[in-house]
């Protein structure tokens, strides 16, 4: 049995079933005894944590119906009464709560030694989340007091996965949650200067200045007081063109350059593991296993496409620098102000052109129609409009197109694997906060599916052509899913977990691609 505290109230049985607890008021006497749980609670406590000061004269006999009734729902042996009190009998780390405690205790004794196991760890306990926490608990003193501590576990444990991202080089992927973070916790000085340091690390330095002028302004406004000390070191490290006390190197000693995501050796399972990194953009492998840098690394304006509709995001190009250039790795100069407020014109006039660019193009495909879409094994996209906003984000995207809701816009691939001919994929949209499965070179009647890690899966079956891509799973973060391909002959192959960097791309043919 499971009970889950970080989101709905609810439980789950032994055979993965939700057991029927829809009231209030039983979910909020479970919640009571499921905060402490193996541990006898006292009746009068519980009165107190449900009604607090306006409890009934009948409290006593309206607690003890609320208990028959969870005892008939819940699997026996489980709730018990005595020594004036309530008792459920499961051990921490049969509720989400307990494990997630559990992995934050691992995931900080990890840090020093294992920075990268214990983000790994963070990552598995950000997955448990699944809504705001004790959802469905009645309107009590419970719910007062327990929702706040563990919202607040929440954003430390947010904090703490967001500074290891940072230290590991982890730039791309953390950006854009760190952005949200900040802009729903304005006041919060944590999320501000790692969204500082996410900026700076990317070279976006006048924006990275920019989230310290406007949390400054905030704090004098709302609170009266000024940054702490943290905010003002970072902002301070940004001026003097520092940061090399707080940015990360990320593997082999260098922060990572955008256009240049690195491999992750050993993401892939079975027959097809791979030892060693895949090769980065620019070079090609020859049959000893040697690079060779003969080929040209993909400009903005190639041609080629991913089999998802999109060509290469224009992010994959931006900062890219020589490898071998011994200032790579140098701090990000800070501009002088007439350079920084060209730049900012610049980024407008780009922005504006690239708006009403897009619009057009809106206006011509409702006017002329869809340019006819390349057969696949998958349904067109033609309903999306094309280069468009998406249009759903986590849950909302369970069990849709990515293509029909705009989440193919910067995807990118988390984990692959190759079995002969086929090739599975991973694919993630940091945007929409889901995850699908792609599959390259199969043939009729093989499934591709994703599955996340809480157990839900979306599949779908390749009825013509060689290559199909499955419905969407919430996947937060990359490794909340993995990507499998269900063969017709009963095989099964499958990445792994979705690592927290993109890969290149695992094949150079892109009339293959999705």
């Amino acid at each position: 049995m499971e009970v889950r505290l970080l989101g709905p109230v609810e439980v789950i049985s032994d055979d993965g079933s939700r057991l029927p607890l829809t009231a209030s008021m039983p979910r909020t006497v479970l919640a009571a005894l499921a905060l402490r749980p193996g541990e006898t609670v006292l009746a009068d406590t519980v009165i107190d944590q449900i009604w607090g000061e306006n409890a009934p004269r009948t409290a006593r006999a309206t607690l003890r119906s609320h208990v028959m009734r969870l005892r008939k729902i819940l699997p026996e042996q489980r709730l018990h009464t005595g020594s004036g009190g309530y008792r459920l009998a499961v051990r921490p780390e049969e509720t989400d709560l307990g494990r997630l405690r559990d992995l934050l205790r691992q995931a900080r004794e990890r840090t020093g030694e294992d920075p990268a196991g214990a983000l790994a760890m963070l990552e598995q306990g950000s997955v448990l989340w699944r809504g705001s926490p004790l959802s469905g608990v009645a309107d009590s003193p419970l719910l007062a007091a327990e929702k706040p501590r563990l919202e607040e576990l929440r954003l430390a444990a947010a904090e703490e996965r967001f500074a290891l991202c940072l230290s590991l080089g982890h730039h791309f992927t953390v950006l854009d949650e760190i952005s949200e973070a900040s802009a729903a916790f304005p006041l919060r000085e944590g999320f501000a200067a790692q969204l500082m340091q996410a900026l700076h690390a990317w070279g976006r330095t006048a924006e990275a200045l920019a989230v310290y002028r406007q949390t400054r302004r905030r704090l004098i406004d709302e609170l009266g007081i000024e940054p702490g000390a943290e905010l003002r070191r970072v902002e301070k490290l940004i001026l003097t063109g520092g940061g090399k006390g707080w940015e990360g190197t990320g593997e082999g000693g260098r922060v990572p350059i955008v256009g240049e995501p690195r491999a992750r050796a050993g993401r892939e399972t079975g027959k097809a593991d791979v030892t060693g990194p895949l090769p980065e953009q620019g070079t090609t492998q020859d049959p000893e296993g040697d690079e060779r840098e003969d080929q040209e690394p993909d400009t903005p304006g190639d041609p080629a496409e991913q089999r998802d509709g999109t060509a290469a995001s224009p992010v994959d190009h931006v900062g890219h620098r020589d490898p071998t250039d011994p200032e790579r790795n140098a701090p990000v100069p800070l501009a002088s102000p007439a350079r920084r407020m060209r730049t900012i014109w610049s980024g407008l006039i780009t922005a504006t052109a690239a708006a009403i660019g897009s619009a057009l193009g809106v206006m011509l495909t409702l006017v002329v129609g869809p340019e006819p879409s390349r057969s696949t094994g998958a349904p067109t996209a033609a309903a999306t409009p094309a280069r468009g906003a998406p249009s759903c984000s986590g849950f909302e995207c369970v069990g849709k197109d990515p293509e029909r809701l705009g989440c193919h816009v910067g995807v990118w691939t988390a984990a692959a694997v190759e079995h002969g001919q086929l090739l599975v994929e991973l694919r993630y949209s940091p945007t929409c906060r889901a995850a699908w499965s792609r599959i390259t070179g199969a043939g009729v009647g093989d499934v591709a599916r994703v599955e996340e890690v809480r157990g839900e899966s979306q599949e779908r079956t390749l009825n013509y052509d060689q290559d199909t891509y499955s419905p969407m799973v919430e996947a937060p973060y990359p490794a909340a899913a993995r990507a499998c391909a269900h063969l017709k002959n009963g095989q099964k192959v499958c990445t792994e977990r979705g690592g927290p960097s993109p890969l290149p791309e695992a094949r150079t043919d892109e009339s293959h691609r999705s």
